[in-house]
């Protein structure tokens, strides 16, 4: 005796729900570098371009489970005047909510203990970006990374050494 073939469902509110995300996220990315602004940017990561948040897309985010790419980044710039990004990638191959608060404490652990490692006489300030990654692996090189954090201000702060040259001519 044959076994019925099992029956999918034509309408899965789950599985439409998924692929609209999918499509509202396509190709962007959150990003944000440490320093006077208190917010993160939707930008679209091939582009470097500025996106406008909907509700919509603030929504898709807040609601989906993704796998992460997040690229955690010190920004600096070295006593010849040259800018430079120093960059370390992270994927996640579990699914997590953005707000996920084991996935937050673990990249602020990570972030800050990568921000030791460097030079901290060329550290400008600390940057990143996070993709939501929907079927491929993404990776951003640091061309790109630069180009990013550059429209979003990260080199218009002070190294430390240009903070002490600063503070050696007021006293002069």
């Amino acid at each position: 005796m044959k076994k019925k073939a099992k029956r999918n469902k034509k309408y899965n509110p789950r599985k439409y729900l998924d692929l609209v995300v999918r499509d509202k996220v396509k190709n962007f990315a959150i990003a944000m570098v440490l320093g006077e602004t208190k917010y993160c940017t939707l930008i679209d990561y091939k582009t470097g371009e500025e996106l406008n948040v909907t509700v919509d897309v603030a929504e898709s985010v807040e609601k989906g489970c993704f796998n992460w790419y997040y690229e955690c980044s010190v920004v600096c710039r070295d006593q010849n005047g040259k800018e430079y990004v120093v960059s370390e990638p992270h994927y996640f191959q579990s699914r997590y909510r953005q707000s996920d608060e084991r996935l937050n404490k673990y990249l602020i652990d990570v972030h800050v203990a990568f921000k030791e490692k460097q030079n901290p006489l060329h550290v400008i300030t600390m940057a990143w970006v996070a993709i939501p990654v929907i079927d491929e692996t993404e990776n951003l090189d640091l061309e790109t990374l630069g180009k990013i954090y550059e429209n979003l201000g990260a080199f218009d702060y002070l190294s430390k050494w240009e903070n002490d040259q600063l503070e050696k001519e007021k006293v002069a």
